[in-house]
């Protein structure tokens, strides 16, 4: 055995020994002529491929890459393309695929221009429009025409809608989003944009769990434009939270925050207009429940959603997680430990 470790202990140190006289070799060669002469003069390939890939980005000039190794190739020219915004570059490497797609899709990504993505095979075509889509935040829905897969496609054309909305400020492209819970959709909504909420006390949480895209896209107009009413397209707690929002039928148009009491709440309320009295109470409660840290208030509210809202405005305040599980939807709960951690870790 220890002739054996010996033995491997000198087969070691002949390589590192072999391997520093390459790379004084290499050094002493490469010293003289021009940039391209002194890369290929590089005995240790590893090294010579990092020198001529830096030499083609530098000087944008793709035929450098035919010195490196073939399977190096495809991604030197990928980043003269890329790096020079030509496209005809990828054009050397056509005969690889899946490399020459990646190419495609790069610099198409970057000119924001999906056209070129139609010079590939079928089968690519598809996930490199949509590529360039996404890249450029689905602010061009043209780029979704030239796709033929389905769900693709779809997914593509309802985060364009929903951009548009935003952008334009026109609720026509949310009524163009699906009615029914999608919640791979909405997540890719989210990631979009940020929601424009406007209530502490009425987290996101409740979005997040329980609304429709199209929903999710009045909600955020009605408060992104200012528009109290874009609110009337949505219902149940969805509707409330988006008047809530305008200061609508909430407590703080009754009375002083201060003189709320469990007490009076029902009086109080009740001088608001009908349509509103329950938003109100919800408003009420939750606001007397974060006062006082008291989740048993909180259980007094009817509604799932108001209440799981209230459990996790108590918890992030008094930074407890043990007041999210109180939560018995185990999405939000996770939601409402994750908040409360992150509001804990940033306290000064």
């Amino acid at each position: 055995m220890k002739t054996t470790e010996r033995e491997r202990m000198y087969i070691a140190a002949v390589i590192a020994a072999v391997l520093l006289a390459l790379g004084v070799i290499s050094l002493a060669f490469a010293g003289s002529g021009t940039p391209l002469t002194r890369c290929t003069k590089i005995i240790i390939s590893q090294t010579k491929d990092s020198c001529l890939l830096s030499l083609a980005s530098s000087t944008l000039n793709a035929s450098v890459c035919n010195y490196m190794s073939k399977a190096d190739v495809g991604s030197c020219v990928s980043a003269v393309a890329l790096a020079s915004s030509n496209v005809t570059e990828c054009d050397r490497i056509k005969s690889m695929n899946s490399t020459y797609a990646s190419c495609i899709e790069a610099v198409s990504a970057k000119q924001n221009d999906a056209s070129y993505c139609a010079s590939l095979p079928g089968s690519y075509v598809s996930s490199c429009a949509y590529g360039v889509a996404s890249a450029n935040n689905f602010s061009d829905i043209s780029a979704c025409g030239l796709i033929s897969n389905e769900t693709l496609l779809s997914e593509c054309n309802y985060k364009s809608y929903y951009v548009s909305a935003l952008d334009t400020h026109s609720p026509t492209y949310c009524a163009s989003l699906p009615a029914t819970q999608n919640s791979t959709l909405l997540a890719g909504m989210v990631a979009l944009s940020t929601p424009k909420f406007g209530s502490e006390n009425l987290s996101e949480l409740q979005l997040i769990a329980n609304t429709t895209p199209q929903g999710y896209c009045y909600y955020n107009l009605a408060l992104l434009s200012k528009n109290e009413q874009l609110c009337n397209n949505l219902t149940g707690s969805l509707l409330y939270s988006c008047k809530d929002n305008f200061g609508v039928g909430t407590y703080t148009n009754a009375t002083a925050p201060g003189n709320l009491t469990l007490q009076n709440v029902s009086s109080v309320c009740s001088s608001e207009p009908s349509s509103v009295q329950q938003i109100c109470e919800y408003g009420a409660l939750t606001y007397i429940a974060i006062t006082n840290g008291n989740t048993s208030i909180c259980g007094m509210i009817s509604d799932t959603t108001y209440r799981y809202s209230c459990y996790a405005a108590i918890a992030q305040k008094y930074h407890n997680i043990e007041d999210c599980r109180y939560i018995s939807n185990s999405t939000i709960q996770s939601l409402c430990e994750n908040a409360t951690t992150s509001s804990y870790n940033s306290t000064p």
